[in-house]
């Protein structure tokens, strides 16, 4: 199943303060993290067409995340493909 879902960061240590004050206002709607690496990528959002995903991404910037990307997923697994 493809999917896509925003990136709102990565961090191989502690959330830096000015963005951790975003992301406790994002807590009731569903912040996802894993282990990539040395790393802890945090996602947001989960979508079945790019669209969606990108309206979600400009949200995120204009509440100061600037690197917030989409990143689409198949099977749980991050890919390339769009």
């Amino acid at each position: 199943m493809k999917e896509y879902r925003v990136n709102i960061g990565e961090y191989a240590d502690d959330i830096p303060n000015d963005v951790a004050g975003v992301y406790l206002q994002l807590t009731g709607r569903g912040i996802k993290s894993y282990e990539k690496g040395d790393k802890t990528v945090y996602l947001i959002g989960s979508f079945d067409n790019f669209e969606d995903a990108e309206k979600l991404k400009k949200e995120m910037q204009e509440m100061g995340i600037k690197g917030a990307k989409v990143v689409t997923y198949v099977n749980d697994k991050e890919t390339d493909s769009k």
